[in-house]
């Protein structure tokens, strides 16, 4: 009786959502618009119904005179009207919603604005901020610097009885094209041209804290003595030609440089730090990071750090071969042979690193050999490099992009877990009990059977977590991950990143064999 009336209750559902749909209604798969400059209007436009065939067919909403044929009915669904809409009503409609978006528009500006000159201390003229873009723009930039800098910089000038302020660059005398910022000393106020505020706003800013912040703390002849003093070697002595055309130029084009890890001129600061560690534009670099965090009593972990990174001795040779079998990238625990490492070697490795060179060093170099015999290509892609839908995945962590094919592959591969059911926690730092499981898995998944061994001849093995036991026993009796010493196996000490790419890498070639 139960189940006789369930679908009874089905049926009756069902022929109400027919009954909701109008039987003339059709379904479309994209609608356009066109925008009337005139009016400032958004008309709607075009229906396009694509065919199985590959074939298409457009159909216009509005007639020639403006009268609106067709009408929405549902979700991508649409029915042809007995009697079109006239051209006047659509209009007064559109004018209407016109008016509304606007006012609303209008409303988020006016509460943008406010809300960023109290959350930043300063003071925007509406002139700049014609436009919520504008104003999204800026605080894009503002946030490159450091909260830590930004709040101690506006402190002081609160302590000066100063403001900053941000003008329009059009709104000013400094209207150029060779401008996209200007900084005025005595107005406490830096001008930008708002589609430029991307380049400019740090430089510019730059400028106020040299000229206008710092000096009350330390003094500006001082600064300019030990930055004249400071010598290089080979490689550039500015990080851009411009930062070469005055003492001022070179501090605010240093200060972006510091900020943002990149020169106009000579590239990615890391790469150049690797290239000529003991450059004068390095040397510049290191001495402004140094400077900023005495003047302003910062940690020096406030600023990018630049400092060349390079294997350990002992890990030299396993990491170069990573290189040149594995490859490496950005992302990875390893970067391409003579890059620059985002973290550093001896830096522990990030849970999202490990899971990302899993996949894109390792099992992509997985192909081709006898691991994935018996299967077609389009079948080894959809296992591990699963097409998304719309470059998104059904990922049920909610702290990590949903395009993410790493994270989404080895999940559904059943090779890692959350912290939590919705929490991955992909900076956190990889422990070593957790990087054992992860390749434990991988082997599992590629169907390799390990050694099982015994996790309990470690002297601390009752630090072990349980769930992780199986995976220490077999991947340390594989010799893939070894003890630290003392028979101590350490399970939830940190991984290094050089640590992560030896066990990858013999991993890979255990594999193989």
């Amino acid at each position: 009786m139960k189940k006789k009336l369930i679908s009874l209750f089905l049926a009756a559902a069902m022929t109400f959502s027919m009954l909701a749909m109008p039987i003339n209604a059709f379904h479309v798969d994209s609608v356009s618009h066109y925008y009337d400059f005139i009016t400032g209007m958004e008309f709607p436009g075009t229906l396009t119904i694509y065919h199985e065939d590959g074939t298409y067919e457009n159909i216009e909403i509005l007639d020639e005179e403006g009268n609106q044929l067709y009408i929405e009915v549902g979700e991508n669904e649409w029915e042809k009207l007995d009697t079109p809409i006239p051209a006047a009503e659509v209009n007064k409609r559109l004018a209407e919603e016109k008016a509304a978006k606007d006012a609303a528009a209008e409303a988020e500006r006016i509460k943008k604005k406010a809300e960023m000159e109290k959350a930043y201390n300063l003071k925007i003229s509406e002139y700049f901020a014609q436009s919520i873009y504008d104003l999204n723009e800026l605080e894009t930039q503002i946030r490159i610097i450091p909260e830590a800098l930004y709040k101690k910089v506006a402190a002081q000038l609160t302590k000066m009885g100063k403001t900053l302020k941000i003008e329009d660059l059009r709104n000013t005398n400094h209207d150029s094209p060779d401008y996209g910022g200007f900084y005025t000393p005595a107005k406490v106020q830096i001008d930008l041209a708002p589609f430029s505020a991307a380049s400019s706003f740090p430089h510019e800013y730059g400028h106020m804290v040299f000229m206008t912040v710092l000096p009350q703390l330390y003094k500006s002849s001082a600064v300019k003595q030990e930055w004249n003093v400071l010598k290089g070697s080979e490689g550039p002595t500015h990080v851009s030609a411009y930062a070469s055309t005055a003492y001022n130029e070179d501090l605010a084009e240093t200060f972006d440089a510091l900020l943002s890890g990149w020169g106009d001129d000579c590239g990615e600061i890391k790469l150049l730090a690797m290239k000529y560690p003991d450059c004068l534009a390095i040397k510049k670099i290191n001495y402004m990071r140094q400077l900023l965090c005495k003047v302003f009593s910062l940690d020096t972990a406030v600023f990018p750090d630049y400092t060349p990174s390079y294997p350990s001795p002992w890990a030299k040779a396993e990491i170069e071969k990573y290189q040149t079998v594995l490859c490496g990238s950005d992302e990875s625990v390893v970067p391409y042979e003579g890059a620059a490492h985002p973290t550093g070697y001896q830096k522990p490795a990030t849970r999202m690193q490990f899971v990302h060179a899993m996949l894109n060093d390792m099992v992509s170099h997985l192909w081709g050999t006898h691991v994935f015999k018996g299967l077609t290509y389009d079948e080894y892609r959809a296992k591990w490099f699963p097409a998304s839908t719309n470059g998104k995945y059904p990922m049920p962590f909610t702290d990590i992009p949903s395009n993410k094919t790493s994270v989404y592959s080895m999940y559904t591969n059943g090779v890692i877990n959350g912290k939590s059911d919705t929490i991955f926690d992909p900076q956190g730092q990889l422990t070593r009990q957790e990087a054992a499981t992860i390749l434990y898995r991988l082997c599992n998944a590629l169907g390799y059977k390990l050694p099982k061994g015994n996790a309990d001849n470690f002297a601390d093995a009752n630090k072990i977590a349980p769930w992780a036991k199986d995976a220490v026993a077999a991947i340390s009796a594989a010799g893939i991950m070894n003890g630290v010493g003392n028979d101590n196996f350490d399970p939830t000490g940190v991984y290094t990143c050089e640590q992560s790419a030896l066990t990858i890498l013999r991993t890979y070639e255990m594999l193989i064999k």
